[in-house]
């Protein structure tokens, strides 16, 4: 009998939108629309609906922690996505697991705010986040994460030099926050 190839498989760490509309299980839906499958470990519960984002409540760096080396020592993961953090120390411990695993390609989304812009992250967080970039293969933050991020003005282009000085591989900078009457994604 012909077995079935496996599918690929992506561990994702997230935030948990209860709508449904963004972090782990927007992650886990585009994985399986992209022939891959998600594994997930929760980083952060959300107080939130379709209009912001009230309250995070960051789940503890080490049960997230052990939570992902469990799923990386059982399965063969083939990449991790770390998404909405909500803390530095899980940040921080992540760097950390990265260390572990340095065969593993890694794409960061910076969440940093809600789509409404309430603040989801602190200078701590984002310090933790540019320490990170030196471990990540993609970085994917939108203009406005970019510009926080980079600390290098308005202009994304160098915005995108300077987080690729910080370590990340490259750059994908979203453009779904800018006034430019049409979307332009950029990668760097």
């Amino acid at each position: 009998m012909q077995q079935t190839p496996r599918l690929p498989q992506l561990l994702a760490i997230s935030g948990h939108d209860p709508g449904g509309g963004a972090g782990i299980q927007a992650d886990i839906e585009a994985a399986g629309a992209n022939g891959a499958h998600a594994c997930s470990v929760v980083s952060c519960l959300t107080d939130q609906d379709s209009c912001d984002v009230y309250r995070l409540l960051p789940q503890p760096p080490r049960q997230v922690l052990t939570q992902a080396r469990r799923l990386l020592a059982d399965s063969p993961i083939a990449a991790l996505k770390i998404g909405l953090l909500g803390d530095a120390a899980l940040a921080r411990g992540l760097a950390e697991l990265l260390t572990e695993r340095p065969e593993l390609p890694v794409v960061l989304d910076p969440v940093l705010a809600s789509g409404a812009g309430t603040a989801l992250a602190d200078r701590a967080l984002e310090q933790a986040l540019r320490a990170l970039l030196p471990q990540v293969l993609l970085l994917t933050p939108n203009s406005l994460e970019a510009r926080r991020l980079a600390a290098a003005g308005d202009n994304l282009a160098a915005c995108a030099d300077r987080l690729l000085e910080l370590g990340a591989g490259a750059v994908l900078i979203t453009g779904t926050h800018e006034d430019d009457g049409e979307v332009f994604n950029r990668l760097y």
